[in-house]
């Protein structure tokens, strides 16, 4: 299981963290000298010495907002490349992941794009604070040497809100929790809700109260956490308003009954904003890593393979593959009491075009994917070349299939950008060529800005068109493998003639599920399927006449 180590992601960034510590320390070095610069101002006895302490001091209020600039530019590069690094893990983590993970993958939109930037703030936070925390400590025994009595006052008084902030934690902790959980299941119903507008139109669902009363109780949990929140944070603020309000007693007595020079009490005074920061840090370093925590909780579920199981590759590259495929007594389902396929055996020579036919959810598209090795076999054997699937890199693997399947995704950029995605160094022509063959070239000419035309901007494609264009991708890939799930479905019987024989002249091993059995009667074979089995195979004549599973079929879209 691949774990996310916070340790190494800073030792990826050593220079940049280096730099940012460096000018974070030069920094709490002029905070804590330009009080003191201020305070002896109080206590100068000739001009020269004050000419002197004001150069000093103009000099470090003028380099200090430099320095805090630089800090800022630094710090937030340093966080940035944290950022750049923990979602490069969590990519890398999801396309590993089966399909059988992606029923509700909105629930990873907020791993993968939020929690790495609270990850980077976090980490930059702790470290920042625990430095500054240093300098601030010094502060805090510099106003002890003062009197003692400051320094136990303020201690008191951190240790109060530190007991505070600790048991107020856990409150805040399960809050934010509960929002962040709440937040991942409305934008789920959201994301469904407006995706499905077209049926909740038609069927005119009365949606809009179920939505409301959802987004309301989702508000009502993120009212209770910013309450919870806010209450903790008022709290704090008393006590630290008692805090200096017996400083300003005592300091008084001090002044009047002891001699106190006032620059002592100003001195005091001037830290007081940083002595009090010191709980602020310490809350925010607390705060910091609740939130990393929690972020680590989630990409750790990413990890475990129990909860979110990977696709396993081998070793073994498949070179210029011959298109061979064997099915050996292979059984697979996500639920290994009720299996999607049952011991199924077959072969797929080399060049042939095969077809697989039958009822829905019969799992004629499960083979396609293990083939693609997005899910495993649960048991049996299942090659290509006589290499075991599970034993071939991922790579060449990929590179060897195509696969179109029924809504294929078309990004929204340039047709050449859509098309150079499976071949990125193919040239006008092979591009051209490729279209022609998918019948899609001329809706594309006719177009003013051609192949570099945007899609969903310049032109927004139908179902039709959207297949085709994804079939002239896979032709364009030119991979020893093309998987067709019911990638004409959306064609006209003449259209889909004409790019079944475009694809079926493509010298490649073709799979078809489909059902539009008119369009795959002249395959080499034909795999009948049934609740998971494969019950009969054969050319189209042959089953005809031996296989009443596939006269059923063939006769109920005859009737069509």
């Amino acid at each position: 299981m691949e774990t996310l180590s916070f340790k190494n992601v800073l030792k990826n960034n050593i220079s940049k963290l280096t730099i940012t510590l460096v000018i974070l320390i030069v920094l709490q070095f002029i905070g804590l000298v330009i009080p003191i610069l201020i305070s002896n101002l109080s206590e100068i006895k000739e001009l020269r010495q004050g000419l002197n302490i004001g150069l000093y001091l103009i000099l470090l209020l003028i380099l200090e907002p430099i320095l805090k600039l630089i800090y800022g530019i630094s710090s937030r590069s340093l966080q940035s490349s944290i950022t750049k690094e923990i979602q490069n893990f969590i990519l890398n983590l999801i396309l590993k992941m089966k399909l059988s993970n992606f029923k509700n993958s909105n629930n990873f939109l907020k791993i993968i794009s939020e929690d790495p930037k609270i990850i980077g703030s976090s980490i930059v936070m702790i470290i920042t604070s625990s430095i500054s925390e240093i300098f601030k400590i010094m502060i805090l025994l510099k106003i002890s040497s003062i009197h003692w009595i400051f320094g136990v006052i303020y201690l008191i008084g951190i240790i109060c809100i530190i007991f505070l902030d600790n048991f107020c934690s856990k409150f805040i902790k399960e809050s934010k929790r509960k929002a962040k959980k709440n937040d991942e299941t409305v934008n789920y119903i959201l994301i469904n809700s407006l995706s499905g507008i077209k049926e909740i139109k038609s069927f005119n669902f009365n949606i809009k109260e179920y939505l409301l009363k959802k987004l309301t109780a989702n508000n009502n949990v993120h009212l209770k956490k910013d309450f919870i929140k806010e209450f903790f944070i008022e709290i704090k603020n008393i006590l630290l308003t008692i805090i200096t309000l017996i400083s300003i007693i005592i300091g008084g007595f001090l002044i009047i009954y002891y001699g106190l020079h006032v620059s002592k009490i100003l001195l005091i005074f001037l830290y007081k904003e940083k002595i009090f920061s010191i709980v602020k840090d310490i809350s925010e370093i607390k705060n910091s890593k609740i939130d990393l925590a929690l972020c680590k909780e989630r990409i750790y579920n990413l990890s475990n393979n129990e909860k979110f199981p990977k696709n396993i590759f081998g070793n073994k590259d498949l070179n210029l593959a011959k298109g061979k495929i064997e099915f050996k007594n292979v059984t697979y389902g996500i639920d290994k009491e009720k299996p999607i396929i049952k011991n199924i055996s077959l072969e797929i020579k080399p060049k042939s075009i095969v077809a697989f036919v039958g009822h829905s959810g019969c799992g004629k598209t499960s083979l396609l994917n293990l083939i693609m090795n997005y899910e495993s076999i649960n048991s049996g054997s299942l090659k290509l070349d006589d290499l075991e699937v599970k034993d071939i890199t991922e790579n060449s693997l990929r590179e060897n299939i195509s696969m179109v399947q029924q809504a294929p995704i078309i990004f929204n950029i340039s047709f050449k950008n859509n098309l150079l995605l499976a071949k990125p160094n193919a040239s006008d022509e092979e591009i051209h060529h490729a279209c022609k063959l998918a019948c899609i070239d001329d809706l594309i000419d006719a177009l003013p800005k051609k192949y570099n035309s945007i899609i969903g901007k310049d032109i927004v494609l139908s179902g039709g068109q959207k297949q085709r264009l994804a079939i002239a991708r896979a032709l364009l890939k030119k991979s020893s493998i093309l998987l067709m799930d019911e990638a004409t479905s959306a064609l006209d019987s003449i259209t889909q003639q004409k790019v079944m024989n475009s694809v079926k002249r493509s010298n490649k091993t073709i799979l078809i599920v489909a059902h539009r059995l008119s369009t795959i009667k002249d395959c080499d074979k034909i795999f009948v399927m049934a609740k998971g089995k494969l019950v009969s195979s054969g050319s189209h004549n042959y089953l005809i006449k031996h296989s009443s599973e596939y006269r059923k079929l063939y006769n109920a879209e005859k009737i069509k």
